[in-house]
């Protein structure tokens, strides 16, 4: 989470749309991850299945 900025707290509305605009940001960042986790995994899966990496690995 960043700091706020100096000087007057933020009105309610402020600070509600100060956490949205950040759930919004971390939501992008954690479908990125999931998306290049599940790739990795099908990557890994189709290695295990072709024999090209050893189980275990």
């Amino acid at each position: 989470m960043r700091p706020l900025p100096l000087g007057d707290p933020p009105r309610l509305s402020e600070q509600e749309a100060l956490f949205q605009e950040e759930a919004r940001r971390e939501g992008a960042i954690a479908r990125s991850l999931t998306t290049k986790i599940n790739r990795m995994r099908r990557i890994a899966k189709d290695l295990l299945l072709s024999g090209e990496l050893p189980e275990g690995s």
